[in-house]
């Protein structure tokens, strides 16, 4: 009896479907917590008080624990892919930028906060469909959209400057929400596979914390465009 023979092929398909699994579950856990984290300061009052007079620490000193550990994990290869450093780590980061977000959100009502959380969602799973089926490779373009990203940010920051300006504020917004939403696409496809540049199996974190952080930046603009409409 013929036994049933894989080639490399097989075996290459098998590990980045099991290495997607892996990414999309621990992103899964990511948001999760920070939903968690969201979620007392939107449901009472006295909470969001709370949250918006004591969460201003931990996220003032939660920022420059987010950049190290961004850098280690995005860097430093070795330390992305040593177990559990990886994923204590990545805890400690989501943990921080968990407090961070629900601080944010707890000077906005409850039900911007939602509907900018839907249209995320709704954008999120739009793109990441988009990135799976489409035969566009995004992948070389990276380079740019994180230059184009940074002078939209550089501009936005000048702009606050000058109060007359405000009401551009909006629209870089929207800019930057284009941006990352590409940005996801490329990200996406970075971990499928799919792309000229792909992620190795190995880089699981890098790879659920560069979707979370594009997921992130997207809410979170979503939340000032909605505010100023």
């Amino acid at each position: 009896m013929d036994e049933k023979k894989f080639d490399s092929k097989d075996w290459e398909a098998e590990d980045r479907l099991g290495f997607i699994r892996k990414v999309y579950g621990i992103l899964s856990v990511m948001l999760v917590t920070t939903a968690v984290m969201i979620a007392p300061g939107q449901l009472n009052e006295e909470t969001r008080f709370w949250y918006q007079t004591n969460l201003l620490l931990g996220a003032c000193l939660g920022f420059p624990i987010m950049i190290i550990i961004e850098i280690a994990l995005l860097c430093c290869r070795g330390v992305a892919r040593r177990v559990p450093t990886n994923y204590v780590l990545l805890a400690i980061f989501t943990l921080c930028q968990s407090i961070s977000v629900a601080w944010i959100c707890s000077f906005y009502p409850a039900e911007i906060v939602l509907t900018a959380a839907i249209t995320t969602g709704v954008i999120t799973m739009t793109l990441t469909a988009v990135a799976f089926t489409t035969k566009t490779d995004f992948t070389f373009c990276a380079g740019f959209l994180a230059i184009a990203a940074v002078g939209a940010v550089l501009i936005i920051v000048a702009l606050f400057t000058v109060t007359f300006t405000e009401w551009w504020y909006p629209i870089f917004s929207y800019f930057l929400i284009i941006c990352y939403g590409i940005f996801l696409i490329v990200d996406t496809q970075l971990i499928a596979g799919s792309g000229r540049y792909a992620l190795e199996t190995e880089d699981y974190i890098v790879g659920a914390l560069l979707i979370y952080m594009d997921i992130i930046i997207i809410f979170l603009e979503l939340l000032k465009a909605f505010s100023r409409k």
